[in-house]
């Protein structure tokens, strides 16, 4: 028998120097100007204070955050992790912000690692190409929040998913983990579920295996946390998914949802593709609906670009690679759309702002543009430069997208007020006011003060997140009224009349 050729040096080069040139790309995409376009507002500073809790031994909660719209409760899995790096950071959002851009190399190199798997190593350089160039994709991989980890969540599941359908049972117990960080995570965790139950029954997947049955109950003991949040709070989960299913708050029927999230569909796979140049970071992230109308649509040419890739996995269906992807973007569509039709109207963001709900299928939208981009080029013969040529034009679009992108509203400029309200606050123990005529830009400040160990002993924020920080507030008085204005880009700090308290016996 003949032995396989090894490869030459020539050969093993060219398979790494593209990746390291793509994470590169990744690096300096995610982790340049980090605090200057750190987007830090109202979603920051409450995912910020629970793992800081844990980390300053404030409080271990058996919950994660509300999930909107459900009264339902996620786990605290996500938060406890994250208490790690917030420990190590000492809380502070700088460590933060580059813990998430680090995430996003990380996703980026996984994208290549599914892409190489499920086809070829040239499909996987272009999908992470894509994943590390679209200045959509570098926005939320910059955002720190429940929802940061989903995408690598979502390429894990969908990698382990394809190792098991090849009999390799043993991923199965990274699967229980990711699904568990996923599901304490974000609501968005639901579309990995469904993926993984479609998949069992569609790839006639066993149950009984010894390594799925470690798994199953590997997850299982993921939830116990919940279990006995459920047991000391008379089943609220249990109780609310109860009404979410039975009952139907929303009046929106199946015809207006769908057209809105295929709406949003279509304008979120554009957005993956191309965003235009000179863009305001706190519209295009900010979830306040005063800014619904504000996130850039994309051309029709861009849209048509993430939606032939689409397609071209509808014409592969059969083969188990393209069908993963394909029931990935599906189930997260659909899902939505039942979303749409049962929750409040007042859980629901209106316009482009509800495009996170698709979190979960954004790296199956670069795996499905790399696997037609190789299709393409392995057809194109001598043609070929004109692919890659139109390759590298969209890649450069998305990256001068970044550069000329600017923060109105980000991290620095608040940090800069809060450091400056604290010194001009002395001693004196002061409440906190924001003013503002947007009503977007109130928050990001408050978390600030508690990091910097200078507690406000009242706050404009203490009616919404008084029980993230209230036993560390000092039991006096305020002496001075601290109020940070947004409109004219001052502080400025009176003196209180405090009632003197009497000493007579």
């Amino acid at each position: 028998m003949k032995k396989p050729k090894k490869k030459t040096h020539k050969e093993r080069t060219g398979s790494v120097l593209p990746l390291i040139v793509i994470l590169l790309l990744a690096v300096f995409l995610r982790f340049s100007k980090l605090t200057e376009l750190f987007h830090w507002t109202m979603d920051e500073e409450f995912w910020s204070y629970l793992p800081f809790n844990v980390a300053t031994g404030y409080h271990l909660p058996l919950i994660g955050g509300h999930i909107s719209g459900t009264g339902l409760y996620s786990g605290p899995l996500f938060v406890w992790l994250m208490a790690i790096p917030f420990f190590v950071a000492g809380g502070n959002p700088v460590g933060i912000a580059a813990i998430v851009s680090a995430m996003g190399v990380a996703t980026t190199l996984a994208t290549f690692v599914v892409g190489k798997t499920l086809f070829d190593r040239r499909t996987g350089l272009f999908a992470a190409l894509f994943s590390a160039g679209s200045f959509l994709m570098v926005l939320y991989d910059r955002k720190y929040w429940n929802a940061s980890p989903i995408p690598l969540l979502s390429l894990v599941t969908i990698y382990c998913l394809f190792k098991i359908s090849q009999r390799s049972y043993k991923w199965a117990y990274l699967l229980a983990i990711a699904l568990a960080i996923a599901f304490h995570a974000h609501m968005t965790s639901g579309v990995l579920l469904l993926l993984v139950v479609v998949s069992w029954l569609s790839f006639r997947l066993p149950v009984a295996k010894r390594d799925i049955v470690g798994a199953i109950i590997l997850f299982t003991v993921f939830q116990a946390p919940l279990v006995l949040f459920e047991l000391r709070h008379g089943f609220t989960n249990a109780k609310a998914l109860q009404r979410m299913l039975i009952q139907a708050p929303s009046s929106i029927g199946f015809l207006q949802a769908s057209s809105e999230v295929g709406k949003l569909t279509l304008t979120t796979l554009g957005r993956l593709v191309y965003m235009p140049p000179n863009r305001d970071i706190a519209y295009e992230l900010t979830l306040c609906p005063a800014y619904a109308g504000t996130r850039s649509s994309p051309p029709l040419l861009a849209e048509g670009i993430a939606l032939s890739g689409i397609l071209f996995l509808l014409t592969k269906r059969k083969e188990t690679s393209y069908r993963l992807l394909l029931a990935t973007l599906l189930l997260n569509v659909l899902s939505l759309a039942w979303y749409r039709m049962r929750a409040p109207e007042s859980s629901w963001y209106p316009g482009q702002l509800s495009e996170y709900y698709f979190l979960p299928g954004f790296p199956a939208v670069f795996l499905a543009i790399g696997a037609l981009t190789q299709t393409i080029l392995k057809k194109s013969g001598r043609s070929g430069w004109i692919v890659l040529g139109a390759v590298m034009v969209v890649v450069a679009l998305n990256v001068r997208a970044f550069l000329t992108a600017r923060h109105s509203d980000g991290f620095s400029r608040k940090r800069e007020a809060v450091e400056k309200a604290i010194a001009m606050a002395g001693n004196e123990p002061f409440s906190l006011s924001v003013e503002s005529d947007d009503p977007c830009r109130l928050y990001g400040y408050r978390y600030l003060f508690s990091y910097l160990k200078r507690e406000p002993v009242q706050s404009y924020l203490d009616p919404q997140f008084l029980w993230l920080y209230e036993r560390r507030l000092p039991r006096e008085l305020p002496e001075k009224a601290v109020t940070i204005s947004d409109i004219s880009g001052t502080i400025s700090v009176e003196a209180l009349d405090v009632p003197e308290t009497d000493s007579t016996p």
